[in-house]
């Protein structure tokens, strides 16, 4: 198991992404499969399983070392590498911005299998959504902002080690 995942001091935050990948760095004599989304790890890259029928012999594949990929670690623990804030949500926009942070996230997993939102949760006006790399907050806060023009947009930066981004954002 991974080191962050173990440790529970980081307040739902995790070390950066260069940490979280640092466990897998050497390459693997053979294939690792996530025991939760199925994905596999092969040739330094984390992939879907769709893919997996393209990569290297059968028997290879079968005989794959189960692990837990860093992504599933994080959204079990509820560690998050990316957040986003977002105030003052007209009620009328709520049901629209829901849809576009969902639909952003999907896409974002199609195209990587370790982006994620772990978690989107809802208060009166506000929607806080949380990630699991920290550049993908940044690409959904700047999405939101181009759809929805009356948005105010600030970033922040958690300090080292963790690299954890911020985005506030604000309707007005």
């Amino acid at each position: 198991m991974s080191k962050f995942a173990q440790d529970s001091s980081h307040h739902g935050r995790t070390p950066n992404r260069r940490a979280s990948e640092r466990e897998f760095t050497q390459g693997s004599k053979t294939m690792l499969t996530c025991r939760e989304c199925h994905g596999f790890y092969y040739k330094k890259a984390w992939h879907h399983p769709v893919v997996q029928a393209k990569w290297g012999p059968r028997t290879q594949i079968a005989q794959s070392k189960e692990v837990m990929c860093p992504a599933c670690q994080m959204v079990r623990a509820r560690q998050y590498a990316g957040r986003v804030l977002i105030e003052n949500v007209p009620g009328r926009m709520l049901a629209e911005l829901s849809n576009l942070v969902y639909s952003y996230g999907r896409k974002a997993f199609e195209r990587d299998p370790q982006d994620r939102l772990v978690a989107v949760t809802q208060r009166g006006s506000a929607m806080e959504v949380t990630t699991t790399n920290n550049q993908q907050a940044v690409r959904l806060a700047k999405k939101i902002r181009d759809v929805f023009s009356k948005v105010t947009l600030a970033f922040s930066y958690s300090e080292e080690p963790y690299l954890t981004q911020f985005a506030r954002m604000k309707f007005v």
